[in-house]
């Protein structure tokens, strides 16, 4: 008996003795009832061994014993509310069923330490901070299974350095992990090969594998300072989407038209206007939504501009059967100067592996309406916390400079620590409340040739320097009284000045920005 019921279980196929001796009521055992999902499951078990993927046999086509830590993993989620029911059938496995049942209340034991959330209370949780969820009764549906979601997160790594503006889908990840759901990272080194068209007007240029491979690893680096990699399941889409053949290709391409992909925006505008779109670019959302295919996605996370091939996932897992992911989009983080998207390319973004200081600085520079969305999407602070920030200051109860310290402190601490968070908010005490110019300021040698009136254009200067992105910003900047030279604000429209002005001056621009010329 117990060797026909364990092998029942291990190999998930029902066996019609151990069925019947196991259901006198002649009711689908809990086996037979569940065996359809286990290679799901399976995937999902290897991160709780704390094993690698591969590493791992699938209870389907290996002939070799499962784990014991696997078996009770994938039993025990798929009887998650049904305990009881549980350990008496483990009960008639005999000497391997008390081991089970030992292992199995232990694990239960280690569960009621944390209070598990209502559906509704995780909902209210996972909603902070998003764009949409498409739709969200479907995922108020799934949360009340009471099975933890595969929530998925695909990413190229088409350049090797992140951003807090990058880590916003990462910390709606890490909310899910801590609320005992699993993530799948995808890294698209398969995609990458074709360059995601979101929010382009031309073809991006294509990267080389060693390139990507290079990105990839910096990415992952840079990830797991957000997520937890006991939690995370780390997979490469290059594993399936370059071995597709050209019949399995030319079967998956079939599944949309040529019509719905134009429907994107980026496209129909490219289309309409007359400019170039390459056929490889159509393959793009058919790849991403494969991926979603093949881990099975629950939920599905992206920026608002990944809305369309999220929802193109969604419509080729309903087509192959498979219940569909849910879409959940967050919108775009906006840098330091509080209206552009953050990207490095206009300088208003603030790294992950920005010193601390200097962590500390740039967020104490962004506007003050832009706090409790920072905190929303780039903070570790609990989601009720926020709520009552953000009615604090709707109220004028709360001060918003100490709400801002308090949001530089709580996100140099999650990159760092709390040491370095003190350490960074009595540096920038230093240099900012103190009115002291930074010692640490770097020093730049401008070109200050006069010109035939005998001045030097302050703005290119600036430029030049790095504490300007454009001429016409550090002209603004300079009417608007942003532009100290040794500690004097330049006066509006002062964007030309004797070369002995600068020269060896100590130049501040904005709150944040130093230089001292040679």
């Amino acid at each position: 008996m117990a060797g026909a019921t364990l092998a029942c279980l291990a190999g998930c196929v029902p066996a019609a003795s151990a069925s019947k001796d196991l259901s006198d009521t002649g009711e689908m055992t809990v086996t037979e009832k569940y065996s359809w999902e286990m290679p799901r499951v399976h995937k999902r078990g290897c991160q709780y061994g704390r094993r690698p993927f591969n590493d791992v046999p699938s209870p389907r086509t290996d002939a070799v014993p499962l784990s014991v830590d696997w078996l009770l993993f994938a039993i025990a989620v798929k009887c998650g509310g049904h305990c009881q029911d549980f350990i008496e059938l483990l009960d008639r496995v005999d000497l391997v069923g008390c081991f089970l049942r030992y292992n199995f209340l232990n694990l239960q034991a280690t569960r009621r330490e944390v209070p598990m959330l209502t559906p509704e209370e995780q909902l209210h949780i996972i909603k902070s901070g998003t764009a949409q969820i498409v739709p969200e009764s479907a995922l108020l549906e799934k949360l009340k299974r009471g099975v933890p979601l595969n929530v998925k997160l695909g990413v190229d790594p088409t350049a090797p350095d992140i951003h807090l503006g990058h880590a916003v889908p990462l910390r709606k990840l890490r909310q899910f992990q801590d609320l005992g759901h699993q993530v799948t990272l995808i890294i698209g080194d398969g995609t990458a090969l074709i360059g995601d068209p979101s929010g382009r007007n031309s073809t991006r240029p294509q990267l080389s594998r060693e390139q990507i491979q290079e990105n990839a690893q910096t990415y992952v680096d840079q990830a797991f300072k957000v997520l937890d990699p006991e939690k995370t399941v780390l997979r490469y889409n290059s594993e399936w989407i370059l071995d597709l053949d050209m019949e399995q290709l030319l079967k998956l391409l079939a599944n949309f038209t040529v019509a719905r992909i134009l429907e994107r925006d980026d496209f129909h505008n490219r289309y309409t206007s007359g400019q170039s779109i390459s056929l490889h670019e159509f393959l793009y959302p058919v790849m991403q939504a494969y991926d979603s295919v093949v881990i099975k996605a629950d939920v599905e996370l992206g920026g608002t501009d990944q809305l369309f091939n999220l929802l193109a996932g969604r419509e080729l897992m309903e087509k192959m059967g498979m219940e569909p992911q849910v879409c959940l989009t967050l919108p775009l983080l906006e840098g330091t100067d509080g209206v552009k998207k953050m990207s490095k390319s206009y300088g208003n973004y603030i790294g992950l592996t920005d010193e601390p200081s200097n962590m500390f600085g740039k967020v104490m520079s962004i506007p003050d309406e832009l706090m409790v969305k920072y905190y929303r999407l780039a903070s570790t602070e609990a989601v009720d916390e926020i709520d009552r920030i953000e009615a604090g200051l709707a109220a004028d109860e709360l001060h918003p400079n100490k709400v801002k310290r308090a949001l530089a402190r709580n996100i140099v601490t999650a990159y760092y620590d709390d040491v370095a968070a003190e350490a960074a908010e009595a540096d920038f005490d230093l240099k900012f409340k103190e009115h002291g110019f930074p010692a640490d300021a770097p020093v730049f040698a401008p070109d200050l040739t006069p010109d035939e009136n005998g001045l030097v254009y302050v703005a290119k200067i600036l430029v030049d320097a790095g504490v300007a992105g454009t001429a016409s910003e550090a002209r603004r900047l300079i009417d608007g009284g942003g532009v100290k030279v040794n500690g004097e604000a330049l006066a509006p429209k002062a964007y030309n000045v004797a070369p002995e002005v600068l020269a060896g001056a100590e130049v501040q621009v904005g709150k944040k920005k130093f230089v001292r010329f040679e």
